[in-house]
């Protein structure tokens, strides 16, 4: 594998700060989401677009403390293996659906200071890129 060189390559401290962050947000959503069905408030289930009938079951089940640490561990591992997916499709490890398009990856570098106008960050695109993504799938 060829390092890349120069004074905007991504450095060793922060792609741990990245890395380490990426399982900050999984353990932050995880914890998010148990507090959701900790809660005794309708509203909060609802947000995951539960039915009448698995909103009982769920409640039922955290009440009784069934499932709790099964569900924070099938979060946990799944958002990990999304991540890495993610991460595996930004390297050009992983290609992405053929249908979607080709794919050669990215390379995160260091970001120059004083650049942080009028540059493109993935973030921005995201929402739209769902859209785009349910119109391909026909959902």
């Amino acid at each position: 594998m060829k390092d890349i060189t120069g004074p905007y390559r991504l450095g060793l401290k922060n792609e741990r700060i990245f890395l380490m962050e990426i399982h900050e947000i999984i353990h932050s959503s995880i914890v998010e989401a148990m507090t959701r069905f900790n809660r005794s408030n309708n509203e909060d289930l609802n947000h995951y677009g539960f039915d009448k009938e698995t909103e009982e079951f769920v409640r039922t089940c955290v009440e009784k403390g069934i499932l709790k640490s099964m569900i924070a561990k099938v979060l946990e591992r799944e958002m990990d293996k999304a991540f890495f997916d993610l991460l595996s499709l930004l390297d050009g490890i992983r290609e992405p659906h053929e249908e979607i398009g080709e794919w050669n990856g990215l390379i995160l570098i260091e970001r120059p200071e004083g650049m942080y106008e009028d540059v493109h960050c993935l973030g921005e695109g995201f929402h739209e890129a769902y859209d785009l993504w349910k119109e391909y799938k026909d959902l």
